[in-house]
């Protein structure tokens, strides 16, 4: 599999990594690892008709209004670099040209962050995504501490588009709020627990 990926995409599999992280984190074991470990998943279906990606995640931003010791994004690490950015849009959507150019199909395309809500082009990404035919469902997974932007709103109404929310209680006061407005806006919501 992961020559097949590596075929795909030649060395821009490890110039994502690069491009959403400081190159100090690049060199870390853990990330070593951790990316070693992505790519040895079985994250490409081959089917008759070509290259299916069933899951893909972009970060947008790495800036989170949380501090998670356990991060799977690495957010304490960013903070101790002082790296905090959304990614520009510009970067994000040549990315997702790249991708949509070499394959098939993604069942499931994850935007995650830090916090994505934070970014203040969400709606920008999340438009590109939603017109793209070959990706067939979009997630924004949120902490629920933050109450969308109206711009963003409107855009997570597609039927295309869901929010998974992580519940973290008392830490997102908000949570409660931020699912009754996307509800109330047509946007298709689901809660989970956070795993610990």
């Amino acid at each position: 599999m992961e020559k097949l990926i590596r075929k795909a995409f030649g060395k821009r599999v490890e110039l994502s990594v690069v491009n959403y992280s400081s190159k100090s984190l690049y060199e870390t074991n853990m990330l070593k690892r951790r990316a070693r470990k992505l790519l040895a998943m079985p994250a490409a279906l081959i089917r008759a008709r070509g290259l299916v990606l069933a899951n893909v995640e972009m970060d947008v931003t790495s800036r989170c209004t949380l501090n998670c010791k356990e991060c799977s994004h690495l957010i304490p690490h960013h903070r101790r670099a002082g790296d905090f950015r959304d990614y520009e849009i510009e970067t994000l959507i040549e990315n997702v040209d790249l991708l949509v150019g070499l394959i098939d199909e993604c069942l499931r395309f994850r935007v995650v962050g830090g916090e994505p809500l934070m970014h203040r082009q969400l709606d920008v990404l999340l438009d590109r995504l939603a017109d793209e035919r070959k990706i067939k469902h979009i997630q924004i997974a949120t902490n629920g501490t933050i109450v969308p932007r109206p711009a963003h709103i409107c855009a997570m109404a597609n039927p295309k588009i869901s929010v998974f929310v992580t519940d973290y209680g008392n830490l997102a006061p908000q949570k409660d709020e931020m699912v009754r407005v996307l509800r109330e806006s047509g946007v298709n919501v689901r809660i989970s627990p956070p795993e610990m």
